[in-house]
């Protein structure tokens, strides 16, 4: 526990197609794939990719480019460290 910071899980379903435009977070946040697949553009910050883990192995976490899209795929996260600003589809 850390005084004055908060911890949120949210387990969201997105449809086929669907977008969540850009908006902020006051904090550093976690997205999980676990199923499915879908976009997220990182617009500001620093941004950690981790791919599926194969063989039960997780491969290095890469820095994210902004502006670029990643296709998130199940098992991939992403740890985004100053969440300001994001894009996901």
């Amino acid at each position: 526990f850390v005084p004055g910071t908060e911890l949120l899980l949210v387990r969201p379903t997105m449809a086929p197609g669907g977008v969540v435009p850009p908006h902020a977070h006051r904090g550093p946040f976690i997205i999980a794939v676990e199923s499915g697949t879908g976009g997220y553009t990182p617009q500001k910050g620093s941004v950690k990719l981790t791919r599926a883990a194969t063989d039960g192995n997780f491969p290095p976490a890469e820095e994210a480019m902004l502006d670029v899209e990643l296709i998130l795929t199940r098992g991939d996260f992403l740890f985004i460290e100053d969440a300001s600003q994001d894009w996901m589809r």
